[in-house]
């Protein structure tokens, strides 16, 4: 028995296109008005246009029995995943659900993400109180331009504001950093249409309007004092224990490992270099590796218990530490950040607009909402999806699958048993909109492991019917090589000292020291007689 999803690796050239119209006629095919309950979800409105064009081409293909290599690939698969039907049968099913489709084509629903959400938030304007003349804004080109704009007029009134601008600009200036004053409140106002900022907008929004500035100056003089705080605790016991080892008439050839000895990053402690503390308390307790086989000293016992008071300090304090120096180096963006987060709410309100990314998170809480029984939402669409096809699936973003996932998920628990229900098609390697949110880690293990191991069937397309001989070889040996090399330069950037990060990096649940090398596992591809 199929598992209800397909989770389709596709390489460029290896016939994705082909692959994801195949499984939408397939499916297509095993109900009269089957049409009405597939959604299949491409990337642009180009893409959609495209399969919505092939899917139409083929089916007339059908209906005239069109013998052609190109229609004949797709009736070989149909006809093999339906035994009931002939090829005679097959034409005058063929015929009959063209004519359906081109009579009721507002069902025939191939759609962006954009798309779909679009129509579900028009479905719900009343439930969701939107008023009668609302307007769901999709250009954010638009809408960035006009905050970029409202934020440069409001730098002009407020001159408290424009100094948050001068100490940003000051701050990427002394750190080598390049400066461009549109460029970079352009950057700001982008910040609006990612995932990440409606969580931000929530609690910057808490602060109210009022005393913004004193709010967060607070925050950074609180955080300033903190830091200086631990750097000082820190760099006093580290002076202590140098101390006593240069009284003690100790030189690096005393310690065990000489001058590789971790008792001598006292003095670069003491010099701010904080990332030595771990280094140092490996050795707390630690006697046996202080000092080469045979030798002991009384330093042991006047600098062990400064190791203690160092991991006590170290240990309850790195975390707000850390956080503290996040907050300092990224303050003057959260203020003006906090700033763009009012302007968008007057623009909503001034234009009686949502934007994409709103609609998107309404979308969301529709979804949560309904739980494991989403028929309300289908009541208010006109149409109840029973399979669901994604395309370009490595740069679907989070919460576009947490909006889609109770609807999948649902459907997913209605499976019949005789096909495939639902496939998910994609290429991590091709993931390339981290811009806006992208996660490729959806299809790389999120997806699977969301709806469930047994549920799914992964597979890969094998051949490129795309390359010559000569350039898939190539390939083939390139990035096996180089996903290697890379994976090893960028693990040689982990200091395996650094215990927390390690275990970070490290971790079974994350395995970025294996990242690059698992996404490339098995991308080989074979030829194809049409490309030797």
């Amino acid at each position: 028995m199929p598992q209800p999803v397909k989770i389709l690796q596709a390489a460029a050239g290896s016939g994705k296109t082909f692959s994801l119209t195949a499984h939408y006629l397939t499916l297509l095919f095993s109900g009269d008005n089957k049409y009405r309950e597939i959604l299949a979800v491409t990337f642009t409105n180009k893409a959609t246009e495209e399969m919505k064009t092939r899917i139409l081409e083929v089916l007339l293909g059908f209906a005239k029995g069109d013998a052609s290599r190109k229609i004949e690939d797709y009736r070989l698969l149909v006809l093999a995943s339906h035994p009931d039907l002939n090829t005679e049968s097959l034409k005058l099913k063929a015929d009959a659900i063209y004519r359906k489709i081109l009579h009721d084509y507002s069902r025939f629903s191939v759609s962006t993400i954009d798309g779909f959400v679009q129509k579900v938030i028009r479905g719900f304007a009343f439930e969701l109180g939107l008023e009668s003349g609302y307007s769901l804004e999709m250009n954010t080109e638009k809408v960035k331009k006009e905050l970029t704009a409202k934020l440069e007029k409001l730098l002009d009134e407020k001159d408290n504001l424009l100094q948050w601008v001068v100490e940003l600009a000051l701050d990427r200036i002394s750190n080598n950093k390049s400066w461009n004053y549109n460029a970079e409140l352009l950057n700001l106002v982008s910040e609006v249409f990612k995932d990440k900022f409606s969580s931000f907008e929530v609690a910057v929004n808490s602060f109210g309007t009022e005393n913004t500035d004193i709010v967060f100056k607070k925050y950074i003089d609180f955080s300033k004092n903190l830091i200086k705080k631990f750097e000082t605790d820190l760099v006093d016991l580290a002076e202590t224990a140098l101390g006593i080892i240069e009284v003690s008439g100790f030189s690096a050839d005393d310690f065990k490992g000489k001058s590789r000895s971790p008792l001598l990053k006292f003095r670069s402690i003491m010099t701010g270099n904080f990332a030595d503390v771990e280094k140092v308390l490996k050795l707390t307790d630690d006697e046996e590796n202080w000092f080469p086989k045979g030798k002991s000293n009384e330093l042991y016992s006047d600098i062990n218990p400064i190791l203690h008071q160092i991991a006590k300090i170290y240990g309850t304090g790195i975390g707000d530490y850390t956080l503290a120096k996040a907050f300092i180096r990224n303050g003057y963006f959260l203020r003006l950040m906090q700033e763009i987060a009012v302007l968008l709410t007057q623009y909503r309100e001034e234009n009686e607009t949502l934007l994409i990314s709103d609609a998107q998170k309404l979308l969301n809480g529709i979804a949560q909402d309904a739980g494991e029984n989403p028929s309300f939402i289908w009541e208010k669409m006109g149409n109840r999806y029973r399979n669901f096809l994604f395309d370009e699936f490595q740069d679907t973003s989070s919460n576009q699958w947490d909006s889609f996932f109770p609807l999948v998920d649902n459907a997913v628990s209605t499976h019949n048993g005789k096909l495939h229900d639902h496939l998910i098609v994609g290429d991590a390697k091709q993931s390339i909109y981290r811009w806006r949110d992208g996660d490729y880690k959806l299809l790389h293990q999120k997806a699977k492991s969301n709806l469930q191991d047994h549920n799914v069937f992964e597979d890969k397309l094998l051949e490129n019917y795309r390359s010559t001989e000569e350039i898939i070889n190539f390939n083939n040996q390139l990035y096996q090589k180089l996903a290697v090399l890379l994976q090893d330069k960028i693990n040689g950037e982990i200091s395996p000292e650094d215990d927390l990060l390690n275990g970070f990096w490290n971790h079974p649940s994350n395995q970025y020291n294996q990242i690059i090398t698992n996404i490339y596992k098995g991308v080989e591809q074979n030829t194809h007689p049409k490309t030797t």
